[in-house]
């Protein structure tokens, strides 16, 4: 007669483990928090939205605008006709969705054990989010899940249940 005895404590073990760490996702979440915000922060930076295409440029009369106010009133051009360097240096420097940093810099994290989210005080973001057909602005998206972004919420879930995290 063959006897097989199999001793699965370590089995036991291993999905008592897992099972707590399931009970628990706060710490998880709370990282995928960061990656989004992270990742947020790259499409800002990159003047591209989450599916890697980029942000529509800014109208001429945006642009213009900025140009204006960037001169302290003193006009575009210069007495011999030249545009002033502050309106130049600033139309160099000037950034899609950048003009005063709020809405990149207001960028809140939310998460309990169950959920993660990004949230925004700003009022302008869903029309800059979603775009405006009435008022020709174009859909700059911001908020979303790039390729990369969901390549690292995948490692954070799997660090978290191997208990790496």
């Amino acid at each position: 007669m063959i006897r097989l005895t199999l001793d699965d404590r370590a089995v036991q073990q291993a999905l008592n483990g897992l099972s707590r760490r399931v009970s628990d996702m706060t710490p998880v979440m709370n990282r995928i928090t960061q990656v989004m915000e992270e990742g947020t922060r790259t499409h800002f930076e990159e003047e591209r939205g989450p599916d890697g295409q980029r942000w529509k440029p800014l109208a001429d009369s945006t642009l213009l605008a900025y140009m204006r106010r960037s001169t302290g009133g003193k006009g575009l051009l210069t007495k011999r006709g030249n545009t002033r360097t502050a309106a130049v240096r600033a139309l160099a420097q000037k950034k899609i969705l950048l003009d005063s940093g709020r809405l990149e810099h207001d960028i809140g994290r939310e998460f309990d054990s169950m959920s993660a989210m990004l949230t925004t005080v700003q009022p302008y973001a869903a029309t800059h989010q979603f775009g405006d057909e009435k008022r020709g602005i174009p859909a700059r998206p911001f908020f979303g899940f790039s390729e990369a972004i969901k390549a690292s919420i995948i490692d954070a879930v799997t660090k978290h249940l191997d208990g790496d995290l």
